[in-house]
């Protein structure tokens, strides 16, 4: 009888664990929802596969373990303002970062400048966003408070009608999957 229990334990493990897999295949293949009706994206995806970029970010502005989401606030005369490892908790949060910006940082530095290759092909370059305030986001598929993240970015990129720029860097995947993740076909 007891072999038996323990047969049947086995088989609901295993079937629980099959259903959680499942589950989760399902979340990280969902596409992400973009608020354009076009799935046309207001912030720049970039791509960093060598993660050059993210790992100068990472040793210049205290981020050791290199954690992701990574989230920089740099103004319009490119200086970082604010850094935050992880995740922002809701938009509210995003947007009340954004407007008080001002004090965050006694001593900002100078944000290094970079040259990326987006998802559509063009590069985009820090430098040449010059007057223009920058959230800089280094972000990967796989994870999760990454992708929970992303629709508050789009939504800054947008509201915010160029006034600000919206950089979301993946420092993980390669540039078709990025697209795909986004629902966006480029010839």
């Amino acid at each position: 009888m007891a072999s038996r229990m323990s047969k049947t334990r086995l088989i609901i493990m295993v079937i629980l664990i099959i259903a959680v897999g499942a589950i989760v295949a399902i979340v990280l293949s969902r596409n992400f929802s973009s608020p354009s009706e076009h799935n046309e994206l207001t912030m720049i995806v970039a791509l960093d596969e060598n993660k050059e970029t993210f790992v100068n970010y990472c040793q210049k502005y205290n981020n050791p373990r290199r954690a992701i989401p990574f989230t920089l606030f740099i103004d319009s005369e490119g200086l970082v303002r604010y850094v935050k490892i992880g995740a922002f908790a809701s938009e509210t949060e995003l947007w009340d970062t954004l407007h008080n910006l001002s004090d965050s940082t006694p001593q900002p530095q100078e944000a290094p400048n970079f040259t990326l290759l987006t998802m559509t092909g063009a590069n985009t370059t820090l430098s040449e966003l010059e007057g223009t305030p920058v959230v800089l986001n280094f972000w990967s598929i796989s994870c999760y408070w990454c992708r929970k993240q992303l629709p508050y970015l789009e939504s800054v990129a947008q509201q915010s009608a160029g006034e600000t720029k919206v950089i979301a860097v993946n420092i993980v995947d390669n540039a078709a999957s990025v697209r795909n993740f986004f629902g966006i076909a480029i010839p």
